[in-house]
């Protein structure tokens, strides 16, 4: 809920940006909130909202309140912790050094690394793990056609679909595009299995069952009939074809890049350490 004490801040903060003609400067400098001797200026609000900030916009409300309620809980449960409680001079030194390391990291990055992956490269990678890389779903390479039960020709169905090569190819299609037909060709590319069931109006109870023996199917729905040949099909837990996972693959040289990369800075710098004398080991043995 918003309280009165926010309420009387924003107020006063309103009439202070809307009725003063000191300046850009001198209404920045206004106190909106205050618990303590903790401060929330009007310049802190149009850092964030904008130059125009708005009385009524409930995101000032809001985050006006929250300050309000924030600062209050840091003043006041700050008393009840003991000062070696609230000493964080080892977790801010981490957090920098967490920081500066990894803006390090990526300077050196920038300057070295080599972000072209060849074919040849990502061959050889697959070649060698290619058992790391296993099939979550089924996929499929083949042809759909749909015709009318009306259509004269519906007979050439199988033949024209079924064709193996070029001139066979050429064949269908000058028959598909003479007879307005509907069809989807996906035997370049693998193609989720679940994505052709949501095309195709087919009722299985097996799908795996279906895909080993099947590379033919004909189901009618309606006044239409559905023409399905499948020419290559890749089961759940199977080898996956490299064309489905290259980026995978070329994220995985680049990050074994950058790794490579790292320890060759680590190394690069240590030694630049070690060469100027900045390194000494103090350990007394037992």
């Amino acid at each position: 809920m918003w309280s009165s004490f926010t309420f009387i801040f924003l107020s006063f903060f309103f009439f202070s940006i809307t009725s003063c003609s000191r300046g850009e400067v001198s209404s920045n400098l206004t106190v909106v909130a205050q618990v303590g001797e903790g401060k929330l200026y009007a310049a802190d609000l149009r850092a964030l909202f904008g130059s125009e900030v708005v009385l009524g916009d409930l995101n000032v409300k809001v985050y006006v309140d929250n300050w309000i309620r924030n600062e209050a809980v840091l003043q006041h449960g700050a008393k009840q912790i003991l000062p070696e409680e609230i000493n964080f001079d080892k977790e801010l030194k981490d957090y920098h050094n967490s920081l500066l390391r990894h803006q390090i990291e990526s300077n050196y990055l920038e300057k070295h690394l080599d972000t072209v992956i060849k074919v040849g490269q990502i061959k050889a990678y697959y070649d060698k793990n290619y058992f790391d890389f296993k099939l979550e779903e089924h996929y499929v390479k083949g042809r759909i056609m749909k015709i009318s039960r009306k259509f004269s020709e519906k007979y050439k169905r199988k033949s024209m679909i079924s064709y193996e090569d070029s001139q066979g190819k050429e064949t269908f299609n000058r028959w598909v595009e003479k007879n307005h037909l509907f069809v989807q060709i996906f035997e370049n590319s693998w193609t989720k299995w679940e994505d052709i069931k949501t095309l195709i109006p087919l009722v299985l109870q097996n799908d795996e069952q279906f895909l080993n023996n099947t590379r033919y199917k004909e189901v009618w729905q309606e006044s239409d009939l559905w023409v399905m040949r499948l020419t290559n099909v890749k089961l759940i837990g199977a080898k996956t074809p490299l064309d489905l996972i290259v980026n995978k693959v070329k994220s995985i040289l680049i990050n074994k890049r950058k790794m490579d990369l790292i320890r060759r800075m680590e190394k690069e710098f240590y030694q630049e350490a070690v060469s100027h004398g900045e390194v000494k080991i103090n350990i007394e043995g037992k």
